[in-house]
């Protein structure tokens, strides 16, 4: 399989279309139809942003399959050899093992410029594999906002820790982290923080709203909701095509939708679009049946105008119980 081939693999499987993988990367449809068809090839910028939208690694998404030698079949005679080819034969040898070399020296100086630094510092790992969240995300949050001249690998890494700790993170004792005093201020940043980070992954917005199972509370909540809201306006497919992907988060998920529509509720023309851009897809058919409960769900919520959700089911199970009702 091609970088190409792979490329549109992923990106179905992302359930996005060449224009919106072009958005989240900065590029146009056109060149990601060209790296599609690989005639072109991503540079290594994009190249890492890809790997971030898929959530995949590096090596994943470029490497290519070692090919097999052709067996010999002992039935085909041999042909006598042609003492008059045998130099060019030597010649052609030579030449490949000298491209071989220097494919191999090329290789090496890639993966020392890859493997020269760890992705994650050794207190980042030590906190997410001895599985405390609230330290993994707290530490590599920190390294993000005060090390200079992260590496791309790096930036991802640590972006990826945050967001995959979120659903087990205590918010409480991330503040007190920064000031035991003053908890607010580390948990309004880091909330500020992933506001600024622009478009999520697919598997950020699953992550996101994965969050919702921590002890957000309170103001806590209200800053959540909004970033929720956001991720819903940038892709409203994807948005609801998150919520269905765990049948056993089906209250977790109510929730997600319950706090972002408690800030998209307000937001007019934003609202409008994604209302408008759930019903296309739905027409579209990009919507499995358990996707477009969530669909009808998130709707249900977005059409209450006055933010009073209270009289709302709070799953699309409860939703279709009182339906049946």
């Amino acid at each position: 399989m091609t970088l190409g081939q792979r490329i549109a693999q992923y990106r179905r499987e992302q359930g996005l279309s060449q224009e919106a993988l072009g958005e989240q990367l900065g590029v146009s449809r056109q060149a990601v139809s060209k790296w599609e068809t690989d005639g072109a090839s991503p540079d290594m910028g994009n190249l890492l942003g890809l790997s971030r939208v898929f959530d995949v690694t590096l090596a994943d998404l470029t490497q290519t399959p070692e090919e097999r030698p052709a067996p010999v079949n002992p039935e085909i005679p041999a042909v006598p050899a042609n003492p008059f080819r045998r130099s060019r034969r030597r010649t052609v040898a030579f030449l490949g093992a000298a491209l071989a070399g220097i494919a191999a020296v090329l290789a090496l100086v890639w993966a020392a410029e890859f493997l020269r630094f760890q992705p994650e510092s050794p207190e980042v790992r030590e906190a997410r594999e001895t599985g405390d969240p609230t330290r993994a995300a707290f530490l590599a949050w920190k390294r993000l906002e005060t090390a200079e001249d992260l590496t791309p690998e790096e930036v991802y890494e640590n972006r990826r820790t945050i967001f995959q700790s979120l659903s087990g993170i205590d918010w409480t004792a991330f503040g007190a982290m920064e000031n035991p005093s003053n908890p607010d201020g580390a948990i309004f940043d880091l909330l500020g923080w992933m506001d600024r980070q622009g478009s999520y992954t697919a598997q950020e917005v699953w992550e996101l709203q994965s969050g919702c199972a921590s002890n957000l509370d309170g103001a806590y909540a209200e800053r959540y909701g909004g970033l929720l809201a956001n991720a819903l306006f940038a892709n409203p497919a994807v948005f609801v095509q998150s919520l269905a992907r765990d049948p056993d988060q089906e209250d977790i998920m109510g929730m997600a939708v319950l706090l972002a529509a408690s800030d998209a509720v307000w937001q007019g023309p934003e609202l409008d679009a994604a209302v408008i851009a759930l019903d296309q897809a739905s027409r579209e058919g990009m919507f499995s049946r358990q996707e477009d409960r969530w669909r009808r769900f998130v709707l249900a919520y977005l059409d209450c105008g006055d933010g009073d959700f209270s009289a709302l089911p709070r799953t699309p199970t409860e939703m279709e119980d009182r339906e049946g009702g």
